[in-house]
């Protein structure tokens, strides 16, 4: 329980540095927000938790291939920026584009049922 706490904990305060960064720093608050972060504190947490090295090579490649298709949830907020699209018009596209095109793949790829390392 401890360790789900501590791993909450760190999470927030990531939430908290990038959201207090943006309204003055934004690019360090995107430098934060891109900091592989989360990435390395869950493979250090999954280790301590015993994942062996097969699982951990599946979610790195797995991570690797997904990432980059995720990306197109910023297309919306990055096109004419000074028009007048609310941001929960900008947020709500940018989650449709991630969303379709994680989807796509996992349709395209048999969905969650992969591969497993543990039979």
């Amino acid at each position: 329980m401890l360790l789900y706490l501590l791993k909450a904990l760190i999470a927030g305060v990531i939430i908290v540095a990038v959201s207090e960064f943006a309204q003055s720093q934004p690019r360090l608050g995107a430098v934060i927000l891109c900091l592989p972060l989360t990435t390395l504190l869950a493979f250090v947490a999954a280790h301590v938790e015993g994942t062996d090295a097969q699982n951990l090579s599946l979610l790195a490649r797995d991570s690797l291939i997904l990432v980059p298709l995720t990306l197109g949830f910023y297309l919306p907020f990055v096109i004419q920026p000074n028009a007048s699209i609310s941001f929960w018009l900008r947020f709500s596209s940018g989650l449709v584009i991630a969303v379709a095109t994680v989807s796509i793949y996992l349709w395209r790829t048999g969905g969650f049922q992969i591969e497993t390392a543990r039979a």
